[in-house]
């Protein structure tokens, strides 16, 4: 019988949302407007940092970095109708209201951009942790502040992404963790630990 939990921690790209499209266009206007040449291909090998964690590690020169930034994100919220909720969040979500479960959203994504999508698609998780210059994805204390926070212990809690970074960040802060197979990204995991779809969520609640 599997495993239940109390409080549930979310990922944003590649687990309730598929955005990327846009991230994809968003990538090729900000590079661009740079005068570089990245393919996205090789931006998508680091989703699940934050954006200039992952401009750091294509060794992208810093004298890019607020240009490239600044057309991403506004690229970006243009492009917001091409961010869609994967298939089966809208009713799990209905679920977790009916039975009083709380969920949070950890991700990498700046609080502005992740704000508009969650009120764009009506989503209300229980608390937002987004990066910041002392605090980012894979630490392992942005989960223990999510727990303090809400007040929940590791015990009956399980953290949800789609790749290594978080990954690593659960196994870090000694959370369950499960894999969301059908995002972005490729993982060396036991299968009894993976979801090839959101619903399978139900199966742990």
């Amino acid at each position: 019988m599997k495993k239940k939990y109390d409080f549930f921690m979310f990922d944003l790209d590649g687990v309730l949302i598929n955005s990327i499209e846009n991230m994809k266009i968003s990538w090729k206007e900000a590079t661009k407007e740079a005068g570089i040449k990245v393919k996205f291909s090789e931006y998508k090998k680091h989703i699940g940092l934050p954006f200039r964690s992952i401009l750091r590690n294509l060794k992208i020169n810093r004298k890019h970095f607020n240009i490239i930034e600044s057309k991403y994100k506004i690229t970006s919220k243009k492009n917001f109708k091409l961010i869609k909720l994967y298939p089966g969040v809208k009713k799990l979500f209905l679920d977790f209201k009916k039975k009083k479960i709380q969920y949070s959203i950890i991700t990498s994504k700046d609080y502005y951009r992740t704000k508009a999508i969650l009120k764009r698609n009506n989503l209300k998780p229980s608390t937002i942790h987004c990066p910041t210059d002392k605090l980012k994805k894979p630490n392992k204390r942005i989960i223990f502040n999510c727990l303090k926070i809400n007040n929940f212990s590791k015990k009956n809690c399980i953290y949800i992404g789609d790749s290594f970074f978080d990954k690593k960040m659960a196994y870090d802060a000694s959370v369950d963790f499960l894999f969301a197979s059908y995002g972005y990204s490729k993982i060396k995991i036991n299968k009894n630990k993976t979801l090839k779809k959101i619903s399978d969520v139900c199966k742990y609640i």
